[in-house]
């Protein structure tokens, strides 16, 4: 799935290039920040470990936020006239 693969820092560096106010940015940093997760398996548990990239799927803001950190890709994507195809469409 796409949210759990969004980098943290490269949303940052997005949102800081739309001139997101400083204190919104502090706060989804310090929110993101905190996000520690562990692993289980065959009943046997991992150390807990932060998570670096992702954003909650059911958050609010993660659509948001997943679309500003898209959104260079696909004016990237656009502007080289690199063609994509799905299902047999462009």
């Amino acid at each position: 799935m796409a949210f759990d693969r969004l980098n943290h820092d490269g949303l940052f560096i997005n949102l800081m290039r739309r001139f997101i106010l400083a204190t919104l940015l502090n706060v989804l940093e310090n929110c993101l920040g905190i996000c520690y997760t562990y692993v289980c398996w065959n009943s046997v548990y991992s150390r807990m470990f932060k998570l670096t990239s992702g954003v909650r799927l059911c958050g609010v803001l993660s659509p948001y936020l997943f679309a500003a950190y898209i959104d260079d890709l696909i004016n990237h994507v656009h502007n080289k006239e690199i063609e994509c195809m799905y299902n047999d469409t462009r």
